[in-house]
């Protein structure tokens, strides 16, 4: 009988939660970050991730995307500054997870999924680091 009781709101809260009720995706991530690099980052960072030397790093072979998520976020979120010139980004959560998912899926990377929910504790721990 209580199992009876918990059943239907535990399932109106799966169904009303789209993200309790499925796993995530992290190719349709992926796609979303390709979207977000194409119009925000590919001008720099040229669509193959190799960059520009000497003044956009190369993407392509970056053995920090893979270990260094924190380090990395910041620099989403923040950005850098070249030339004097700053570059920052207002993204959502989500848009910053598709977007380093795309970025660790892409030029020979294969790296774990980056869930929205990760992004704000890990850029607490990049402050926490400084």
């Amino acid at each position: 009988m209580k199992v009876e009781k918990l059943f239907f709101p535990i399932l109106f809260a799966l169904l009303c939660n789209p993200v309790l009720a499925q796993e995530f995706d992290l190719e349709a991530s992926i796609q979303r970050g390709n979207t977000i690099y194409s119009s925000s980052c590919a001008s720099c960072h040229m669509m193959n991730g190799t960059g520009i030397s000497g003044v956009y790093p190369s993407l392509a072979g970056a053995d920090s995307l893979m270990n260094d998520i924190p380090e990395m976020l910041t620099w989403i979120v923040d950005g850098g500054e070249v030339n004097g010139v700053s570059h920052s980004f207002s993204l959502t959560d989500r848009e910053v997870s598709d977007l380093l998912n795309y970025i660790r899926n892409s030029w020979g990377h294969e790296g774990e999924a980056i869930l929205p929910e990760e992004v704000q504790p890990a850029l607490q721990e990049s402050e926490e680091g400084d």
